[in-house]
């Protein structure tokens, strides 16, 4: 009695392309930013929480106000990729908070993709000063230009 029969090879690799296939469809899960959950925010209090504890309990800020450090943003998104195909975003917010003079904590925003613009590229192009070259005029251009004064004399 053989344990690998031509049968039972192919059920086996019937139950392996099966396997295979499921795990694809396992879809790849990244975090990047910060994402804030909602009990670390609730632990914040206007009026009473300061910077320092601010930084305790949601670690440092991906980014502050331009003018000032007043504002602090945690800004981050989750993403789901199955197989080949294109990643989706599946949740995306930023949360600002806002402190005052003296680094107590005012206010705090949450905004979610669904507060986002969505911005349109432009097709106009800034005008740059010089010329643009071919590969073959940039080739041709370089004859003669290198430096001969390194070069070993022949004899």
């Amino acid at each position: 009695m053989r344990f690998l029969s031509l049968q039972n090879l192919a059920y086996f690799s019937l139950l392996s392309i099966a396997f295979l296939s499921l795990m694809a469809c396992t879809p790849t899960t990244e975090v990047r930013g910060n994402l804030v959950n909602a009990k670390t925010l609730q632990e914040l209090e206007a009026g009473k929480t300061d910077q320092r504890q601010a930084l305790v309990l949601m670690g440092t800020p991906v980014s502050t106000s331009t003018f000032d450090e007043k504002t602090w943003y945690y800004i981050g998104q989750k993403t789901e990729q199955y197989g080949i195909f294109e990643a989706e975003v599946v949740e995306r917010q930023v949360v600002a908070l806002h402190f005052n003079d003296d680094g107590i904590l005012e206010s705090i925003e949450r905004y979610d993709e669904n507060d986002g613009l969505a911005l349109d590229p432009s097709a106009r192009q800034t005008p740059s000063s010089g010329r643009q070259f071919t590969v073959l005029q940039q080739l041709i251009g370089n004859i003669g230009r290198f430096n001969k004064q390194g070069l070993p004399a022949q004899e």
